[in-house]
């Protein structure tokens, strides 16, 4: 279990805490998680571990989803269906946060989640409803400026784009790059 507890930690070090890039930790939270695997694959955790290091969407599903059946309890394999699931089916990926939610609802990951959910959908009083809750929860953690940013851009660029603004989708870059280049330009 001790491995895949680090598998989990690397994972949320990097992907929420920004402490390191998670391609710099992934082979290493692979592996914690993988050894987990060898030792006890039928525990929630160690599918937890390998759900969120896994290379594909399906792999992640699966051993997601098998997290949930062994521990429909714990918010964790949720939480993780729901980063897993957000940019391809938002609205599932925002039940599973409410999933998460009803088993903790003092977890503000789970906020987090339901917040990045609405906004993929681009419902933004919905995310600034979770953003709010969440930043009750834990009003240090600065992903909640991020939200409130996005959507004052979301909004500012809807009501008067300017005829010098140029509105144009995001490819794949990654949020925290959009925001700042946002930002920057404003």
């Amino acid at each position: 279990e001790a491995h895949a507890v680090l598998a989990v930690f690397l994972y949320s070090m990097s992907a929420f805490e920004g402490r390191a890039q998670f391609g710099s930790v992934q082979a290493r939270a692979r592996q914690a998680a993988e050894a987990a695997f060898a030792t006890d694959p039928d525990l929630a955790a160690t599918r937890l571990a390998m759900g969120l290091t896994a290379s594909t969407i399906p792999e992640a599903l699966e051993h997601l989803k098998r997290a949930v059946e062994l521990d429909a309890s714990s918010p964790a394999a949720y939480l993780g269906l729901s980063a897993i699931l957000r940019t391809v089916d938002p609205a599932k990926a925002a039940a599973f946060a409410r999933r998460a939610i009803e088993r903790d609802p003092l977890q503000p990951l789970a906020y987090y989640h339901l917040a990045a959910s609405a906004l993929a959908v681009g419902d933004l009083d919905a995310t600034l409803t979770a953003m709010d809750l969440g930043q009750a929860l834990a009003p240090d953690q600065p992903w909640w400026d991020g939200f409130k940013d996005r959507v004052r851009l979301a909004r500012a660029t809807v009501r008067d784009p300017g005829p010098s603004v140029e509105i144009r989708g995001a490819g794949d870059f990654p949020p925290g790059i959009i925001l700042r280049a946002a930002v920057l330009m404003v």
